[in-house]
């Protein structure tokens, strides 16, 4: 079950109120990412894995997985600038999803609606998926539109999907505001017909 409860879990780890509605897994990474955090070479730096560890050693209830959140490595590189990251960036920030892969993130997440998450583009969340994909991750995404524009919203995550190579799933499926709730049948029938392909 999406979590944002990493912060919650660590001052109190027995997760009384989900274990109570039946939720026995805690699942963080929309967007951002219990880390990395901090900046790299200092004492305040926090890895993906040192994040997860530090959950796990304090005790917690649940069972924890977390998707590495993709406005988590825009920050640790570029931080809130709204702008495309140059070719080095894009690199470095490579890197950081795959050290986070190898420490146990199960993909990359992303939430392209609020900042800085959607000043990533296309290009960028492809990138930061190929190397995911490469470890056997998944794609998860809050779309970049819920509107009126969630057809081209769908449209960027199945192109992130396939040309990343990665199984990809929308986190809060919906069509906001009255005028376009007719749509919801349009995305429903575009995601079943694409996973009939699969």
């Amino acid at each position: 079950m999406l979590s944002w409860g990493y912060n919650t879990l660590m001052q109190d780890g027995r997760s009384l109120s989900d274990l109570k509605q039946g939720v026995t897994l805690e699942v963080f990474g929309e967007g951002t990412s219990p880390g990395p955090r901090g900046s790299i070479n200092t004492n305040n730096y926090v890895s993906f894995g040192e994040a997860m560890e530090n959950l796990e050693s304090s005790g917690v209830s649940t069972n924890i997985a977390s998707y590495l959140g993709a406005a988590t490595v825009r920050i640790q590189e570029i931080g809130y600038a709204n702008r495309k990251a140059t070719p080095s960036e894009m690199e470095s920030m490579r890197n950081i999803v795959k050290l986070a892969m190898m420490q146990g993130a199960i993909g990359i997440g992303s939430s392209l609606i609020y900042a800085p998450g959607d000043y990533a583009d296309t290009d960028e969340l492809v990138e930061l998926s190929k190397v995911a994909s490469s470890y056997g991750g998944r794609y998860i995404s809050h779309m970049r539109n819920e509107d009126s524009k969630v057809l081209e919203a769908l449209d960027e995550l199945l192109e992130i999907a396939e040309r990343a190579n990665i199984p990809a799933q929308i986190y809060h499926l919906k069509t906001s505001r009255k005028p376009n709730w007719h749509l919801l049948d349009t995305v429903i029938n575009k995601v079943e017909k694409q996973e009939q392909t699969v």
